[in-house]
């Protein structure tokens, strides 16, 4: 159903009296409590007195003329949107007010659409919706409305809002929308109702959106193959014959199941009697050509995007944006899911301005048309311009991204701290604290993400329950490791340990070491004598070591080992195990094909004192074919040579892994108390000493460099040779060398600079002739052509900026080297007779 807009009569545009109740019955009737009435009806005040001296807010009076007065265009706009509110509630009296009007700083009622300036910031990090609307959730604290069921009574400018970072729902949906319109989106204000939780802004029914990023694997996992999938089949217990046959649960069981089956329905929204009736603003994103394919809602205060479908909007009163407001008849009763958002579909919306957006006009040509008329042209009134200042956001707040640096969200089980780049010294991003109950009070793991640590450190991931904490690293530290697991009450060298490495970083291919108390366990990976495993077992009686103890003593090693294709299969050593305390050597072979057990060979070292040798009583074997030709006693010897050396090997390999163990844990623990961040080069914020350093150093090298220049350098040889050749020069004939040398210097440097601005000059006109003929036939070229001749100015330009910096480097050294001239005449002997 559309209505039509009449002409305001003057007698209409009054505010009637007769409307309120200020008989003798109401004695406590006050202006503020008029106004306060009037609010709530949502009448605009059409009354605009002049106002000379901006008024203050928050020690803030400079304001520009349009935040305390109304353009002729901005009054005709408030007459044509009374009208649309008187009519619109004649028409639907059963509709909540729409809000189109609300006072900004200087407590000028101004129309919303008004408020929306759609400004693009030039920062890359805020080119997509997503970025836009996480940002200024994160950068704008939420404040709820004061009075939850009546509309806001202040609107602030997205300005202001940007410059205190808070706001309520309507100054963070507009300021968001401004964001959006500025980076070509379709955006729009929505004003309306919501759920408790999202008018509140409370989380604590939602789970925490932040996830530490896991790590990248060296290597993807491959997909299992067919045999690998195949089907486990139903255990017979599990057949519905049988299931009446299962034991009954433990009492405990069932009490702890019948507790958690109580957990979704105890952390369910209580009650609320306001449901439907809490005043909410939020975003509209209608689709585009680009990201957006479906219409969404975009709630400001937490960044998220919800179906137009979704249940946590209840109602939607109304649309707009800088070009029209449009109010929305369709019913919405039975909730939300089912409404269009076809703003030129009249059945559904209701515009203010008779005029639709020049996007949304279909133009027709009458081919029969003969001269255009411009008295038939449409003229409609439109929006006018915004009324809030151009505004931009300093970098250095974009950076600390939170409010003072910091902000902390409670979501379910779980306590969120973030933290801007860095405002901690130690780099903190974000502090995770998982709980275990709804109310917070239990602690089960704590996840603290880091950014631009120079240890490389990007989470530590602590575990109340097992009393661990693990570290994890990305790639670039010196050691290659990955992760590091710890106790929390046993961080010792001989403690429980475990670490994870990226192999292909190492020269070993170490991939995973785990430390205890009584052994060692090393993983590797894609190594070429094929070893994949070790295990070390120290003696149980030693004591636990330190970071500068003893050695603990080996009781054995065992190592295991890939196929070789190389070697045939009973001579390619499988298993091998150092039994040190025993003085033992035991090997265990590869299964050769067709056999179903492998070859194995046992030597006994001998003891102290003995001969070192080899016969039958020194080594066993067992040889899973039995026609097989025994090796010879050569052979034996040869192999038993090379596992003496390979005990040795790893013995000291071992020692290797515990001397760089203990430099790690004596590393960490430097690290963790004086922590160090990397800056960029480019972070000009915290660059600025490093800069003067620089700058510091430059000059110093350019001096360094003049002197070596000018070391051995005569520069009175030539003029001595000119006059004379007898020394010592009398007093004549040094004023002359030294007056000749002086002014031949200073005109050489004329010269160079003279030389430097015609080559100058010569390059400006040039480039700004070249200029000038790309912008007269820049229609004409074509696209290849286009981009050459924009790279040739380029580069011209970029000729021009090194002349003119030669320039001034020119006019800066030349009266430092005059300086210097005179200094070296005055100290040199062969004119020491001037300065007798």
């Amino acid at each position: 159903m559309s209505f039509s807009l009449p002409r305001l009569s003057r007698s209409d545009t009054l505010t009637s009296i007769s409307e309120y109740d200020l008989s003798e019955t109401s004695p406590n009737i006050t202006p503020t409590l008029i106004k306060k009435a009037n609010d709530d009806l949502g009448k605009i005040s059409l009354c605009w007195p002049k106002i000379h001296t901006p008024p203050e807010f928050e020690d803030r009076s400079d304001f520009p003329e349009s935040y305390y007065q109304n353009s002729n265009k901005e009054k005709l706009t408030l007459l044509y949107a009374e009208n649309f509110r008187r009519q619109y509630n004649h028409f639907y009296p059963d509709r909540k007010q729409l809000v189109l009007v609300a006072e900004n700083e200087c407590g000028l009622q101004k129309l919303v659409c008004t408020t929306i300036r759609p400004t693009c910031l030039a920062l890359r990090e805020l080119k997509n919706w997503s970025n836009c609307a996480q940002f200024v959730a994160d950068f704008i604290d939420y404040e709820p409305l004061p009075r939850p069921t009546a509309a806001p009574e202040r609107i602030l400018g997205p300005c202001t809002v940007f410059k205190r970072q808070s706001g309520n729902s309507y100054e963070m949906a507009i300021a968001l929308c401004s964001l959006l319109l500025g980076e070509l989106y379709d955006a729009y204000v929505v004003s309306g109702h919501a759920i408790q939780d999202i008018a509140e802004n409370i989380r604590i029914r939602t789970d925490c959106p932040v996830k530490p990023e896991e790590l990248e694997d060296e290597e993807p996992e491959k997909p299992p193959t067919p045999v690998e999938q195949a089907t486990p089949t139903e255990s017979p217990k599990d057949s519905p014959e049988q299931a009446s046959d299962e034991a009954p649960k433990d009492p405990e069981t069932q009490e702890t199941e019948d507790k958690y089956a109580l957990i979704p329905e105890l952390e369910q929204a209580p009650p609320d009697e306001l449901y439907g009736w809490r005043t909410h603003a939020w975003v509209l994103l209608l689709p585009n050509d680009d990201d957006i394919t479906e219409a969404i809602f975009v709630e400001p205060s937490t960044g998220v995007s919800y179906p137009t479908s979704t249940d946590v909007y209840t109602s939607v009163e109304s649309v707009f944006n800088n070009v029209n407001y449009w109010a929305n008849i369709q019913d919405y009763s039975n909730g939300i899911a089912n409404m269009k958002y076809d703003l030129t579909d009249l059945s559904c919306w209701e515009h203010m301005l008779i005029g639709e957006p020049f996007e949304n006009r279909k133009f027709f040509v009458d081919p029969e048309a003969e001269d255009d008329n411009p008295a038939l042209e449409e003229k409609h009134l439109d929006m006018p311009a915004s009324w809030v200042e151009k505004f931009t956001i300093p970098h250095d707040k974009i950076r600390i991204r939170y409010n003072n640096g910091f902000k902390s969200t409670n979501y379910r089980r779980t306590v969120l701290n973030e933290f801007g780049e860095y405002v901690q010294m130690d780099g903190l991003q974000s502090k995770i604290m998982h709980y275990a109950d709804f109310e917070c009070t239990e602690l089960i793991m704590v996840e603290d993400v880091y950014r631009n640590r120079q240890d490389a450190l990007v989470l530590t991931r602590g575990d109340t329950k097992k009393r661990t904490v693990t570290e994890y690293f990305k790639r670039g530290r010196p050691d290659a490791c990955r992760t590091h697991t710890y106790d929390m009450d046993n961080n010792y060298v001989n403690g429980p340990r475990t670490m994870e490495f990226y192999y292909k970083v190492r020269k070993d291919g170490l991939e995973k070491l785990e430390v205890d108390t009584g052994f060692k366990k090393e993983t590797y990976k894609n190594r070429f004598d094929k070893l994949y495993f070790r295990h070390i077992a120290f003696k149980e009686e030693e004591p636990d070591g330190t970071l500068e103890g003893p050695k603990k003593t080996i009781a054995s090693i065992t190592e295991k080992f890939q196929r070789n294709p190389s070697k045939i299969a009973i001579e390619d050593i499988a298993e091998r195990q150092f039994k040190i305390m025993q003085n033992e050597i035991f090997l265990k072979f590869h299964t050769a094909p067709g056999f179903i057990t492998a070859n194995t060979r046992r030597f006994f070292k001998p003891k102290d004192g003995e001969r070192l040798g080899i016969d039958t009583e020194w080594t066993s074997d067992y040889t899973a074919d039995v026609d097989a030709d025994p090796p010879s006693y050569l052979q034996l010897y040869y192999l038993y040579e090379a596992q003496l050396e390979a005990e040795q090997r790893s013995v000291f390999h071992l020692r290797e892994i515990e001397d760089e163990l203990s430099a790690f844990i004596r590393l960490r623990n430097v690290e963790c108390a004086m922590p160090k961040l990397h800056v960029s080069i480019f972070n000009k914020e915290r660059n600025e000493s490093l800069r003067l350093e620089m700058l510091e150093q430059e000059e110093k090298d350019m001096e360094d460099d003049e002197s070596s220049v000018h070391e051995g350098t005569d520069y009175l040889a030539p003029y001595i040779a000119k006059l004379t050749t007898e020394l010592p020069l009398t007093k004549e004939k040094a004023l002359l060398v030294r007056s000749e040398c002086l002014k031949e210097f200073q005109q050489l440097m004329v010269y160079r600079a003279n030389k430097l601005t015609q080559q100058f000059e010569a390059e400006y006109n040039d480039y700004q002739k070249k200029k000038l003929w790309f912008s007269e036939n820049k229609s004409m070229l074509s696209f290849d052509v286009e981009d050459r001749e924009i790279s040739k100015l380029a580069q011209q330009k970029h000729k021009l900026q090194i002349y003119n910096m030669r320039l001034d480097r020119q006019q800066r050294v030349i009266k430092k080297r005059y300086a210097n001239l005179e200094q070296f005449l005055a100290t040199d002997k062969r004119l020491e007779v001037l300065y007798e």
